[in-house]
């Protein structure tokens, strides 16, 4: 079996229970594959291979999956410029608790706000079985690791790491809103997710993220010309 599940879109045939549960297609127990690299398409270079492990120790925590957006646009000491901050970042992900299974290319953004300096951007798929919350914390101290201080909203930042989706649906509390607020109008964040999971869907609109991208950068109709 090797073909790409992400997102609610995934036939019934291809769920598969773990730990109890019925995953919707994403990371049942392992994702075996080869990380996409700057400069590849995961639509044509990354496969994927699932081991099914029909586990059914309930003690056992399940394995969540997670988009990550990546964005930096200062210079970093030892790592270099920001495409190179966003490589390193990469690594620093991969660790422990948390397994890279896909990375998208970097690409380069306006700037939101104040901020002068254009961005390189990405998005990692990555699986890990913390929770919204703990992934957070360890995100932020990566994002702290890398010289990350918190300040001005829209100011420029050696990294930045957001959780956009997991594949629990919607988390609400005091410091973590998912599906994260703001990326079904953010390009720079759709664009690198449509590399390593294109059909993935948006819990509270039902649509793909390619289905947003196209939304979000289709050109409006020109006007009717009125007749006289």
């Amino acid at each position: 079996m090797a073909e790409r599940l992400f997102g609610n879109s995934v036939p019934a045939r291809s769920r598969v229970s773990f730990l109890g549960q019925t995953t919707h297609g994403i990371v049942p127990n392992r994702v075996v594959g080869r990380v996409v690299g700057p400069g590849e398409r995961a639509g044509t270079a990354l496969k994927f291979v699932l081991r099914a492990n029909f586990q059914t120790d309930s003690e056992q925590p399940r394995l969540w999956c997670y988009l990550i957006a990546l964005g930096s646009n200062i210079r970093h000491h030892r790592h270099g410029d920001p495409r190179a901050v966003l490589r390193a970042a990469l690594t620093a992900l991969d660790g422990r608790d948390v397994r890279l299974e896909a990375a998208s290319p970097i690409i380069d953004s306006a700037p939101l706000g104040p901020s002068r300096r254009r961005f390189a951007n990405g998005a990692a798929l990555i699986s890990t079985r913390l929770t919204p919350p703990d992934l957070l914390a360890q995100l932020q101290t990566i994002e702290r690791q890398f010289g990350r201080r918190r300040g001005q909203r829209w100011g420029a930042r050696v990294l930045d790491l957001d959780i956009v989706l997991w594949d629990g649906g919607r988390w609400r509390s005091s410091k973590l809103t998912l599906p994260h607020p703001a990326f079904r109008q953010r390009n720079f964040v759709l664009a690198p997710a449509l590399d390593v999971a294109p059909d993935w869907r948006d819990p509270i609109t039902g649509l793909s993220l390619r289905q947003l991208h196209t939304r979000l950068t289709r050109r409006p109709p020109l006007p009717r010309a009125r007749l006289r």
